[in-house]
C-alpha cells in the first residue's frame, strides 16, 4: 500500500491492499449493492407501476441511502486505520531490556512503561494497539480486519465502518 498525501492531513488516505481476495470481495459487495438497489426499486418500492409522489420520494431517499454506504464503504476501505509509524532503523532489544526512567511519550500520558514492542513489525506499539496478520503492521485500537472493507477497521477509520453499518441496515429496513 501506499499514503496518498492530500492537502490537508487529517484527509490523508492509504491505497487499498490490492489483493485478488480483498478485490474479489469489494466487487461482490458493490455487486450486492447493486442489485439490492435494483430489486429494491424494481419490485418492492413498485415505482413505474403508481407514479405517486410519495413513491418517488421513498425511491429518492433509498438512492440517497445508497450513495451513503457507497461513500462510507470507500471511505472505510481507502483511509488509514491507524497504523503505527515503522521505525526507521532496527530496535537494538539489548537495550530495551535495560531499566528506563518513565519519559511521556504522547499526549494522552502514555510512559515508555506503557509501550510495547511488536515482535512481528519490531516497532514500539503502543497500548491498546495489536498487529494485524493481513496488514502486517500494528493498528492503533484495532478492532478486527474485515474482508468486506479490504482493510482494518481501527482507531481512525472506525467512524466510516459505523456509518457503512447504519447505512446499510437502514436500507433493509426501507
Amino acid at each position: 500500500f501506499r499514503v496518498v498525501h492530500g492537502k490537508y492531513p487529517e484527509f490523508e488516505m492509504v491505497v487499498c491492499h490490492a489483493t485478488p481476495y480483498g478485490m474479489f470481495i469489494v466487487a461482490m459487495v458493490y455487486l450486492l449493492m447493486s442489485f439490492a438497489n435494483y430489486a429494491t426499486v424494481k419490485f418492492v418500492i413498485e415505482f413505474e407501476d403508481s407514479k405517486s409522489t410519495a413513491d418517488a420520494v421513498k425511491v429518492l431517499v433509498y438512492h440517497l441511502i445508497t450513495g451513503l454506504a457507497i461513500i462510507a464503504h470507500l471511505r472505510c476501505m481507502l483511509s488509514d486505520p491507524g497504523y503505527v509509524p515503522l521505525t526507521r532503523t532496527k530496535l537494538n532489544f539489548a537495550e530495551l531490556e535495560a531499566k528506563s526512567p518513565k519519559k511521556d511519550f504522547s499526549e494522552e500520558g502514555a510512559t515508555i512503561d506503557d509501550w510495547t514492542v511488536c515482535s512481528k513489525c519490531e516497532t514500539f506499539k503502543p497500548p491498546r494497539a495489536h498487529h494485524c496478520r493481513v496488514c502486517k503492521r500494528c493498528v492503533r485500537r484495532m478492532d478486527h480486519h474485515c474482508p468486506w472493507v479490504n482493510n482494518c477497521v481501527g482507531e481512525s477509520n472506525l467512524k466510516f465502518f459505523m456509518l457503512f453499518l447504519l447505512y446499510s441496515g437502514t436500507q433493509l429496513i426501507l
